[in-house]
């Protein structure tokens, strides 16, 4: 009695605990889209939730389809989860896909995080990043990207993601050699090294699969001049896709800190109270009968 007794307590010391980062997690959104659509075009869905719009994207090549394994990732107690319904890339435009967020962010700091795989052969700039404006034309190069250059791009070194404010010098930093099949959790700080609503956003730190722990420490950081102060418009950019090749997003988020951005989902915060549960009823079962 007295072992089922506190388990039971665990159980509920814990979930109050997921509970409570889920709910503080909410209250740091800012914008949130696990495209949980229906299977077919992305263009005109107006799911998620911190938008002001619903996509605009080009039929035919930005399409929510099943990625047969869900994308997801667990790292200490970072864990984000996809399920059977994504994103998938496979064509080219500048503004291949973008939407309007509710108001314009021009916080100090904002965080950015998704899920990405992609399938077939990445090549020298193979290109697939998220862009922040404040239009939805242009190719958006000297605005804050973050997501997928092959081989830097020209192929002087293997590392696959992108962080960059512009396109020359330490305006871009590049990390990890990426391997198909495998899904990765990319996570962009995006701040101000100067505080106010005015100021421009010049510095990109840059996470692939971090834990909680790695909070201050970003694998690169991009240093810039900075060319926006704020944006109200995302985007997808893609550049020299082969046609035998696929991206796949999942679980894009913007939210107020670190912590909000890698937070568990409530629906797991559920299932493991629920395991917990069973954990703690079950000594008491036994005993009764």
């Amino acid at each position: 009695m007295r072992l089922a007794r506190l388990v039971s307590l665990a159980a509920a010391l814990g979930l109050a605990a997921m509970f409570a980062h889920a709910r503080d997690a909410a209250a740091a959104a800012i914008a949130y889209e696990g495209f949980a659509y229906g299977y077919g075009e992305l263009d005109g869905q107006a799911g998620g939730s911190g938008f002001g719009s619903a996509w605009n994207a080009n039929t035919g090549s930005t399409e929510v389809a099943n990625p047969g394994t869900p994308l997801s990732y667990a790292g200490g107690s970072t864990l984000v989860s996809g399920g059977s319904q994504a994103l998938r890339i496979t064509g080219n435009a500048d503004n291949l896909a973008f939407r309007d967020l509710a108001s314009s962010i021009s916080s100090d700091e904002i965080f950015v995080s998704f899920l990405f795989r992609y399938d077939g052969v990445l090549e020298n700039n193979d290109f697939g990043v998220l862009w922040h404006d404040n239009v939805s034309t242009g190719s958006h190069t000297d605005r804050p990207n973050l997501g997928i250059k092959g081989n830097r791009g020209d192929g002087s070194g293997m590392e696959d993601v992108v962080a960059r404010l512009q396109l020359a010098g330490s305006g871009q930093v590049y990390a990890v050699d990426l391997n198909a099949n495998e899904t990765y959790f990319i996570l962009g700080r995006l701040y101000k090294s100067t505080s106010g609503s005015g100021a421009a956003y010049d510095r990109f730190d840059i996470w692939v699969d971090p834990t909680a722990g790695a909070s201050g420490t970003p694998d690169l950081t991009a240093s810039g001049t900075g060319s926006i102060s704020g944006f109200d418009t995302i985007g997808i950019r893609t550049a020299n896709i082969d046609a035998s090749d696929t991206f796949w997003i999942d679980e894009l988020r913007y939210s107020t800190s670190f912590a909000s951005a890698i937070v568990p989902e409530p629906s797991t915060a559920v299932l493991l109270a629920g395991g917990l549960a069973v954990l703690a009823c079950g000594p008491l079962h036994r005993r009764r009968r």
